[in-house]
């Protein structure tokens, strides 16, 4: 069973933020980490997780993948963990 964006949304609350061009691109957040660049993961447009092109079946995972999942200011994905962010790709 593939896990949809809209009961990821209830994991937690979507992050605002405000396509301001003077400001940081990268979240604060992610600063320190290692930048891991773009991965093979991408939520689909009805909110399916895929990963090298295969949908992310295991709810735990998706669930795990959504609580880092922030975007920046230029409106670009990022999963970013205390060690780590990369880059995924939103329909």
């Amino acid at each position: 069973m593939s896990m949809f964006l809209g009961q990821i949304n209830r994991v937690g609350d979507p992050i605002p933020f405000e396509a301001d061009p003077n400001l940081p691109v990268i979240p604060a957040i992610a600063r320190g980490r290692t930048n891991c660049g773009d991965i093979d993961m991408r939520i689909a447009m009805d909110g399916t997780w895929f990963h090298e092109g295969t949908p992310i079946g295991r709810r735990e995972l998706v669930k795990l993948f959504a609580k880092v999942l922030t975007r920046d200011r230029a409106g670009r994905y990022w999963l970013v963990t205390p060690a780590e962010m990369a880059r995924i790709q939103v329909e």
